[in-house]
């Protein structure tokens, strides 16, 4: 049992390099009082931004959960118009005559092209609204 606990003295309970027993003297205590003071302060300004954090996220939460049905109303109202704009073109492609040869100045008419047929001149705004029940 010879060197049991050799090399130990002084070691653990937070007083590392002192002898058992040795008392912390004033300035030493005030100085763990101070760093005590700062860590406090550190401790109390993070718990701070971590509040002020917390109530943007609720913030910003509550914001986006108000804009997602508008968001929605909106992707609904463009696959709408997609589908209106296709059916316009699918249209046109059928009644529109097969393309002219392109146009030199020289050639080209002095009156304006003939209007559109009916079926064409329907707003895409209309038929959209046309085909909400």
């Amino acid at each position: 049992m010879a060197g049991r606990g050799r090399g130990m003295a002084g070691r653990g309970r937070g007083m590392a390099g002192r002898g058992r027993g040795t008392a912390l003297g004033p300035d030493e205590r005030d100085n763990i009082r101070v760093q005590l003071d700062v860590l406090q302060d550190r401790l109390d300004e993070q718990r701070a931004i971590l509040q002020s954090l917390a109530e943007a996220n609720a913030e910003d939460q509550a914001r986006i959960a108000q804009d997602g049905p508008a968001l929605q109303e909106t992707a609904q109202l463009l696959a709408d118009t997609e589908v209106v704009l296709q059916e316009a073109r699918e249209n046109y492609e059928r009644v529109a005559p097969a393309p002219a040869p392109p146009i030199s100045p020289e050639t080209a008419p002095a009156t304006a092209p003939a209007p559109a047929p009916e079926a064409l001149r329907v707003p895409a705004a209309a038929a959209v609204a046309a085909r909400r029940p």
